[in-house]
């Protein structure tokens, strides 16, 4: 990909074959960043929503020791 990124923009005349034989190389290579992407996403969902499950966990420890000493 790189590669091609040079040929275009330093080369002189664009050569449009050479444009069209690494095409199928860009569509996989944005495939690919589309499923990490995709899942990048899913991982920061399950974060999320791991961590309010953790701050709700810790509220109510708060909550219940505060119950159990109230004086503190």
């Amino acid at each position: 990909m790189n590669s091609l990124i040079v040929y275009i923009c330093i080369a002189g005349p664009v050569e449009f074959k050479q444009i069209d034989a690494n095409v199928p190389r860009l569509k996989g290579s944005s495939s690919r960043c589309l499923r990490c992407l995709t899942q990048v996403r899913h991982e920061c969902t399950l974060l999320k929503s791991k961590l309010d499950m953790l701050f709700r966990l810790e509220q109510q420890i708060l909550t219940a020791r505060r119950l159990i000493r109230p004086s503190d």
